[in-house]
């Protein structure tokens, strides 16, 4: 439940973009695309476990996943997740038709509303917005929405992140790294704050958000180890899943959406062999490109409908999931922009998604 501090997370579901037959298409052929075609660059740390769960390695090096083993993961998967805040009172329940709303993004420049230029962002700018976040009733979390772009290290930068949302809001958060041995200065930093040694892992009020795979189909290495050492500092765990329609993953919506869902199954898959039952929520974000110009359009109807679709498919597996929403094209803070944001976030929302972020 959400404390006084947060609005009550709206329940959604109403929308559902597929017709009952076209989600189970889809979904279907999700569990062949990893039953035939696999993931390539599975790291060599986790190349064996896998194999010894199931798993086939192909003479061209992909990993294959026949369905009932992919099933046995997602069965153990957990289908709801307690995430608490820096505020324990503040936490949320993720998973089970509650819609919540946070940022996210990692935007490398900030509008600047004195001069209506674009400068690079610093960690005051994150500072900042993550006390808006904190003051908002209805944002209920927070990724980081900008990048430091003042550090000078990507240590500095990992370590000086997860301080400044900490220090900003008693929300839950999350936060990434550059590199899995950066994972231990930001946990013992999250240690101290609550108070001492092994504090964090009974109150992760923030989540490792790590990019698992490189679409199509790519296990992504430094994500993998990522992951692994998150799990063993306690970390909730999001994954992510990010092709571009057209560009990345097939330029139909139904085919991005069918390899973007094998892509995070194979990311249940990977958690499950490092630690069954781990707590994680898994963002599925089908970004969808301008075919006239190779950009990606986060603002158009079709990237509103692909996100919408694909809350409706990880609702139908009782995954606990984020999609994408208040992207825009435009440039500058218009109408374009606020109508693009609006309705994005309005058709996720409706069709139930656990999170909606970016």
């Amino acid at each position: 439940m959400p404390s006084s501090r947060t609005s009550e997370p709206p329940a959604g579901g109403a929308l559902t973009p597929l017709t009952p037959t076209q989600r189970d298409d889809i979904v279907d052929h999700a569990f062949n695309i990893l039953e035939t075609i696999g993931m390539a660059g599975t790291p060599a740390p986790f190349l064996d476990r896998l194999i010894e769960v199931g798993a086939s390695q192909r003479d061209d090096g992909r990993l294959t996943m026949p369905r009932p083993m992919v099933e046995a993961a997602l069965e153990r998967s957990p289908s709801s997740v307690s995430l608490p805040g820096f505020v324990e009172d503040d936490g949320l329940t993720i998973g089970g038709g509650a819609v919540h709303i946070g940022t996210g993004g990692a935007a490398v420049q900030s509008l600047d509303a004195t001069t209506g230029r674009y400068r690079d962002s610093t960690l005051q700018d994150l500072w900042v917005m993550m006390r808006v976040l904190d003051e908002s009733p209805h944002v209920h979390y927070g990724l980081r929405p900008l990048v430091a772009r003042d550090m000078e290290s990507s240590l500095d930068l990992d370590i000086n992140t997860a301080f400044a949302a900490t220090a900003a809001t008693s929300k839950p958060t999350g936060v990434s790294f550059a590199t899995a041995e950066h994972v231990d200065p930001v946990v013992d930093l999250f240690d101290l704050a609550l108070g001492g040694e092994g504090a964090f892992s009974r109150q992760p009020f923030s989540m490792a958000v790590v990019v698992h795979v490189v679409p199509p189909l790519r296990f992504a290495s430094e994500g993998c180890d990522i992951i692994a050492r998150a799990i063993d500092r306690g970390m909730i765990i999001q994954t992510c899943s990010a092709g571009q329609a057209g560009a990345t993953s097939p330029a139909s919506l139904a085919g991005a959406l069918a390899q973007g869902l094998a892509e995070i199954l194979a990311g249940i898959v990977l958690v499950d062999s490092i630690r069954p039952g781990h707590p994680c929520i898994h963002a599925f974000m089908p970004f969808v490109s301008d075919l006239r110009s190779g950009a990606m359009t986060g603002g158009s109807g079709e990237a509103a409908i692909s996100s919408a679709a694909a809350a409706q498919l990880l609702r139908s597996l009782d995954i606990p999931h984020a999609v994408s929403a208040g992207i825009t094209d435009s440039k500058v803070q218009d109408n374009q922009a606020g109508y693009e944001k609006g309705y994005t976030v309005a058709l996720a929302a409706h069709a139930g998604a656990d999170m909606v972020q970016l």
